[in-house]
């Protein structure tokens, strides 16, 4: 499936492909691999996004799906989610977009059902303390003091209190 531009600045464009044979409430793992070329921002210009529909053909949920640069030029797409419990399809939507020129060729899509994730655990923190209140700059400093002592203690999340950045300073 290729698309190219078409010479305008905001051209955009793509390929839906559409999925009618899945299990509402099951995991799936979308997968595509691209080959963009005369591309100036990469990032901005390739796009993948999964979208679950429901009966009514509405969006039941979706996702965007980040890509890891692999060998010969090649992006990877991938990711895993749940199909909403209304789902009645699921649409691959691959896109070129914002560009004046260059072309992506999107190459091996697919959907699979997969297992579930198995439980994850994760650390998280409660960072606080008496904020300076002198500069936002300052209170930064400090809230970066207290991130680095909850990471260093195994923290893998770090909340911190609203407001931090402006606690206290006047004119904010």
């Amino acid at each position: 499936w290729t698309v190219s531009s078409t010479g305008g600045p905001s051209c955009h464009g793509g390929w839906d492909l559409d999925w009618h044979h899945i299990t509402p409430g099951s995991w799936y793992r979308v997968a595509v691999t691209a080959r963009p070329s005369g591309l100036d921002r990469v990032r901005d210009s390739v796009h993948a996004e999964l979208i679950w529909w429901d009966k009514r053909g509405k969006r039941a949920n979706w996702a965007h799906l980040h890509f890891e640069q692999a060998e010969n030029g090649l992006l990877k797409f991938a990711h895993e989610m749940r199909a909403p419990a209304d789902a009645v399809y699921a649409t691959l939507r691959l896109m070129l977009r914002w560009t004046d020129r260059g072309e992506v060729v999107w190459c091996e899509p697919h959907l699979r059902a997969v297992d579930p994730p198995g439980p994850r655990k994760l650390t998280a923190a409660i960072a606080t303390g008496e904020f300076p209140g002198e500069s936002v700059e300052k209170n930064v400093a400090f809230a970066r003091q207290l991130i680095a002592r909850a990471a260093d203690a195994g923290a893998q999340v770090v909340c911190l209190p609203e407001c931090v950045t402006t606690w206290r300073t006047k004119g904010l």
